[in-house]
């Protein structure tokens, strides 16, 4: 399949990470945009001859909501209505729930490094976590939309937000270990991966199962 993806991006430092490779493989092209820049006045129509939208994380909040999200969130509204397959992580997936209509709150305690999630299947997987706010759907807003909470945590009900054409995960699976070092370098001691963890495992069953969830949404 050739199909091309728009990236949004939040922070320089946050980009598609292994996202890239399976974009590679499957000869997706990614385009990728700095929100705070592509948003700074009205934009076109980013989405024109796209066939998907991944909005990513970044160090901001949703409540600080400055001009240029405001105008972003306006475009996930446009994207939600097109119903143009969409992936969100992190900030990009609060950012989408509030347009759904969930709220978006502090957590009692930040979820920050390798923690383990616990899948709708019963499996658990250990996931790359760097947020202090969460997402919190209703029952009625769920049915609403037809979404299915897939995923919890110990501290963060919900972690995976799915109906046909979204997919929202409150953490990381798109941050591969070249990912991380630009973590790194950007955020110095404030990151919370250390260089030199014994990661592999995970990594590479995060790999499998993202790229399973990139083949379903965007094909």
């Amino acid at each position: 399949m050739y199909k091309k993806i728009l990236v949004i991006q939040h922070h320089p430092a946050e980009g598609p990470g292994r996202i890239a490779y399976w974009a590679a493989d499957n000869n997706v092209q990614l385009t990728c945009v700095l929100a705070s820049e592509v948003f700074a006045q009205t934009p076109n129509i980013l989405s024109t001859g796209c066939d998907g939208i991944i909005i990513l994380g970044g160090p901001m909040n949703v409540v600080d909501n400055p001009n240029w999200m405001q105008r972003e969130r306006e475009f996930i509204q446009q994207m939600i209505q097109s119903k143009l397959p969409l992936l969100a992580i992190c900030l990009g997936a609060q950012l989408v729930a509030t347009e759904l209509g969930a709220a978006v709150i502090g957590l009692k305690q930040a979820e920050h490094g390798w923690l383990p999630i616990q899948l709708q299947n019963g499996g658990t997987m250990q996931v790359p976590q760097w947020h202090e706010q969460r997402f919190v759907f209703s029952n009625d807003v769920l049915a609403q939309h037809k979404l299915v909470i897939e995923a919890s945590s110990a501290l963060c009900e919900q972690q995976v937000y799915r109906n046909g054409h979204l997919l929202g995960l409150q953490f990381h699976p798109e941050w591969d270990e070249p990912q991380m070092n630009l973590l790194r370098g950007a955020f110095g001691n404030d990151c919370p991966f250390s260089e030199g963890e014994n990661t592999i495992e995970a990594q590479r069953f995060l790999q499998l199962w993202l790229n399973s969830q990139l083949t379903w949404l965007f094909s």
